[in-house]
């Protein structure tokens, strides 16, 4: 327990709701999961939130998952619909943070890797953009996946494009 939150800030609370504000202050409860929010509820909140995507009422979309993400912090998904709605308003720096934070939670989610690198290589990180390109080629070496077969012709497209400018600059 934090030096804030002393036992006497607790005493208007039962036993059982004392030890679950103990566990969200330390991290091992989501929001959610304090106030009894389901995973059928925020399951249902998502497939809206979709939906308004869908059809690109990006504000409410962004409205729903941003209240997602912050009830649920350990939630990826969130995270990549933000990341999506961000890159569609052209909100870029934005787009790449909420697909970091995806990664972070999930870092086998190939599409917020996917979208992450193809940012990058468009927004002036051309370095990182080609290591999240790698690193999903890397997590799908027999190219099993569309997303890593996607990745693995977009670098050697990049790889091809380099080395015909490199014999133009030697001609």
């Amino acid at each position: 327990m934090s030096q804030n939150m002393t036992k006497e800030t607790l005493q208007a609370f039962t036993p059982d709701q004392q030890r679950a504000i103990e566990r969200f202050v330390a991290g091992e409860l989501t929001f959610a999961e304090l106030e009894g929010f389901s995973s059928a509820q925020a399951e249902e909140i998502a497939s809206l939130g979709h939906q308004l995507y869908g059809q690109g009422a990006l504000e409410d979309a962004r409205t729903l998952f941003e209240g997602l993400a912050a009830i649920n912090h350990h939630d990826p998904y969130p995270q990549q619909l933000l990341g999506a709605i961000a890159d569609k308003q052209g909100r870029w720096e934005d787009a790449m943070a909420h697909y970091r934070r995806c990664l972070e939670l999930s870092p086998g989610n190939q599409l917020a890797r996917m979208r992450l690198g193809l940012l990058q290589l468009h927004h002036g990180e051309p370095e990182e953009g080609v290591s999240e390109l790698s690193e999903l080629c890397r997590q799908d070496p027999q190219s099993e996946s569309e997303l890593g077969r996607r990745a693995r012709l977009i670098l050697m497209a990049m790889a091809d494009v380099a080395g015909r400018v490199d014999a133009i600059a030697r001609a």
